[in-house]
C-alpha cells in the first residue's frame, strides 16, 4: 500500500513544526534511544519495561507538541491511524499490567512492550530525520518514497486529519494560523 498523498510536506515541516522542540530530539535519538532498545532486548527486567514508555511519551511530548497539538489530540486521530491504534494498545496494556500486577513479568509483557518500543522508535526517528533533512539540507520528498519518508507522510496525514476533525479542541492557538496558512498554500498550488 502506498503512503497517503500529502500536499506540500516540505512546507509543513519548515513552517508548522516547531524547531525549538524538535531540537530536543537531537541528542536523544542516537545515544539514548539505541541504548534503551538494547536494554529492552538484552536486559529484559523491570527497569527496562519502564524505560520502554520513554518512546511514546517523547512522541506525545515532543513531536505532537512541535506540530501544535495539546495532550488530548489522540482522541481526535482518525480511526485508521496506526498512531491511534498503538496509543490505545499502550493504554490498555498499562491498565492491564497495573490491575493484574504483571508489570515486569517477562513472560507476559516482553512482546507487547518490544513492539511498542520499536514502533515508536522507528516513527520518531523517521519523522525527525526527514524533518532535519528538509529544514537544514533542503531535501525534497520524491514521488517514489523510501520507508522513512513514507512513515513521515503517514504522521503528517494523521496530524492534518486530526486538525480538520477538531481544530480548536486539540490544537494550540498559535498553530491554528499555521495550519490555515498551510491549507491556503495548498489551494494556491492547485489553482496554478
Amino acid at each position: 500500500m502506498s503512503p497517503p498523498y500529502v500536499s506540500n510536506p516540505e512546507w509543513f515541516m519548515k513552517n508548522v513544526v516547531d524547531r525549538r522542540l524538535m531540537k530536543k530530539l537531537d541528542g536523544r535519538i542516537y545515544p539514548l534511544y539505541v541504548s534503551l532498545l538494547g536494554d529492552i532486548v538484552y536486559r529484559a527486567h523491570h527497569i527496562s519495561f519502564k524505560s520502554a514508555t520513554v518512546f511514546p511519551d517523547d512522541f506525545n511530548n515532543i513531536v505532537a507538541r512541535a506540530c501544535g497539538f495539546k495532550r488530548n489530540y489522540y482522541k481526535y486521530l482518525p480511526n485508521y491511524s496506526a498512531i491511534k491504534y498503538m496509543l490505545n494498545k499502550l493504554r490498555l496494556f498499562r491498565k492491564k499490567t497495573r490491575k493484574k500486577r504483571l508489570w515486569g513479568d517477562i513472560r507476559w509483557a516482553f512482546e507487547p512492550l518490544l513492539s511498542q518500543a520499536y514502533f515508536w522508535y522507528v516513527t520518531i526517528k523517521s519523522f525527525y530525520t526527514t524533518w532535519y533533512d528538509i529544514v537544514y539540507k533542503g531535501y525534497k520528498i520524491p514521488q517514489v518514497v523510501n520507508w522513512r519518508d513514507a512513515i513521515t507522510l503517514y504522521v503528517i496525514s494523521d496530524f492534518i486529519a486530526t486538525y480538520l476533525k477538531c481544530k480548536e479542541k486539540c490544537v494550540r492557538k498559535k498553530w491554528i494560523g499555521k495550519y490555515e496558512e498551510y491549507f491556503k498554500v495548498g489551494k494556491e498550488k492547485k489553482s496554478q
